[in-house]
């Protein structure tokens, strides 16, 4: 049997998050040595869907720490492996050949992590072979190698099918499972929130883990995060979501007063949507009824509720 432990994005930094109480520095850091200890525990192999780094760390006592815990883990034989995500700490200016001079491309060439996917333009594709298996990776902005398609059995990705940024790879599971005819699941992060996991029409499992660090109070944050498991035996997969036991609730680590803010967006949100369902019997396109309504919504209400249509993939005029 081979285990692996699948993380949403880390955003490991040494700079306070806003909107959190807690020093979330710290915060990460224990969340990612609870991490290497659960997967050394598991005998399992760490695959993390990108955004390893918020940005380039400025203390070196944060980057030591992490290196030691990264250090101890690999001593063990298992591996650490990423994928770049769409923060600096990752990647510049949207140029995946850039993650060779950014913490994370420091991090892969000094041998703490290995990189899942192609990590500069004369590089190799890398994957995870497991006994007649693969596993490959693709980036934010990088292009993605079908190559040896029949044996690729899972990808991990950082963007999916939602792709706020709208320039960035997104992938659909069935469009994939004609490009791999054996793909049995995807994996992906970005989206901080945590999602149930689904099969596809074809056949293929979707896994979205949540990001490991709550980042801001919304929706998104009112969870606790989790690590997705997945046990590997012959001819079946055992996925299994573990909480990690470290992390705090939501009203524990984020002030009040944004809390409140996240409030009035979702009670902002819930009487647009109101507002459209009334309008349901009439055949109209999607966004132009959408940028109708947001005419005729409170004006307190319109900025809150354009960043989450926004956040959510909607073109908002």
């Amino acid at each position: 049997m081979n285990k692996i432990v699948f993380i949403g994005d880390l955003h490991l930094s040494d700079r306070q998050i806003t909107t959190r109480v807690d020093d979330s520095t710290e915060t990460v850091l224990e969340k990612f040595e609870w991490i290497l200890n659960y997967a050394f525990q598991q005998n399992a192999n760490i695959i993390c869907t990108g955004d390893m780094f918020t940005h380039t760390l400025y203390s070196n006592h944060t980057r030591y720490r992490i290196k030691k815990a990264l250090k101890a883990y690999n001593s063990t034989g298992l591996s650490f492996w990423v994928i770049s995500g769409n923060h600096s700490g990752d990647i510049e200016d949207r140029n995946p050949d850039s993650v060779l001079y950014r913490e994370l491309g420091q991090f892969v060439l000094d041998g703490y992590v290995r990189f899942l996917g192609k990590f500069d333009e004369k590089g190799e594709d890398c994957i995870l072979s497991l006994p007649d298996k693969v596993i490959r990776g693709y980036s934010a902005y990088s292009e993605l190698y079908t190559g040896d398609a029949e044996n690729v059995i899972g990808l991990v990705c950082h963007h999916w099918i939602m792709d706020a940024f709208g320039d960035s790879l997104v992938i659909y599971p069935d469009d994939m499972k004609k490009i791999f005819p054996n793909l049995q699941f995807i994996v992906a992060g970005h989206d901080h929130a945590v999602h149930q996991p689904y099969v596809s029409r074809d056949d293929v499992k979707v896994i979205r883990p949540g990001s490991v660090m709550r980042t801001d109070a919304g929706k998104s944050s009112q969870r606790i995060p989790c690590v997705v498991v997945c046990e590997f035996g012959e001819g079946h997969m055992v996925w299994e979501t573990i909480p990690i036991s470290i992390s705090r609730p939501y009203e524990e680590v984020f002030y009040q007063e944004k809390r409140d803010v996240n409030k009035d967006s979702v009670n902002a949100l819930d009487r647009f949507v109101q507002q459209i369902q009334e309008k349901g019997n009439v055949v109209m396109d999607l966004s132009s009824a959408v940028n109708e309504q947001l005419g005729l919504v409170p004006v307190a209400d319109r900025d809150m509720i354009k960043q989450d249509l926004s956040a959510n993939g909607f073109m908002i005029s």
